[in-house]
């Protein structure tokens, strides 16, 4: 190759990279409102069956942005950021629970992930599908289903537009039962919960059949 030739290239090279365009996806609205309003810090109460109190603490909340790179051979041409939000909460007895909201590479949909000691789940806020579920047993096995497996899925969560609980109705809420994996779960794992955008956590259960109510 000539020296012209390869000054060309090089230039062209040089050209592309710097005409690399930059591109910001941030969360829906809708999707944002998930999260809570608390502060690092906060914290809420919840009571169980036999009338005894917990209390959660709010560890960590953040607001990011991810980024990822496309390009034409090991030519960058395009850099591309999505926006997540996320919150971490913590209890001595019951472990953690955190929510995240984040935007799909592939489909382009904001999706929700909770996660506690024992389960994660993800879950398309646009077509409100499952789409993936880690179940962590106390002896380290995992297991993991997503919406490409084979193997059916009795675990539907759902969103409904609103939930009565106690003597009192909330609004927006996701509710999840966990149907699958359950034989290498603990008396004390967390088996389902009820998350709405009014005020967070709201309803817990134990694999014990033990119940914990938002106070």
């Amino acid at each position: 190759m000539s020296f012209m030739r390869f000054s060309k290239i090089l230039l062209g090279m040089i050209f592309l990279m710097g005409c690399a365009r930059t591109e910001t996806i941030n969360l829906q609205e809708e999707s944002i409102e998930w999260l809570t309003d608390m502060n690092e810090g906060g914290t809420f109460q919840m009571i169980d069956d036999n009338n005894i109190s917990q209390s959660w603490s709010l560890l960590t909340k953040d607001n990011s942005f991810s980024g990822g790179s496309s390009g034409i051979l090991f030519i960058t041409t395009k850099w591309t950021y999505r926006e997540m939000s996320y919150e971490n909460f913590r209890n001595n007895v019951l472990g953690q629970f955190s929510i995240s909201v984040k935007t799909d590479y592939s489909s382009g949909n904001d999706y929700m992930s909770i996660s506690t000691d024992g389960i994660s789940v993800s879950f398309d806020l646009s077509d409100r599908n499952i789409l993936d579920l880690h179940v962590e047993y106390g002896n380290g096995e995992t297991i993991y289903w997503n919406y490409q497996s084979d193997e059916p899925l009795n675990t539907k969560p759902v969103i409904v537009d609103s939930k009565e609980l106690g003597d009192r109705i909330y609004g927006e809420t996701l509710i999840f039962r966990l149907e699958d994996y359950q034989n290498g779960l603990s008396e004390n794992d967390i088996i389902a919960f009820y998350f709405t955008k009014d005020e967070g956590l709201i309803y817990l259960e134990l694999k014990s059949g033990l119940k914990y109510f938002r106070v």
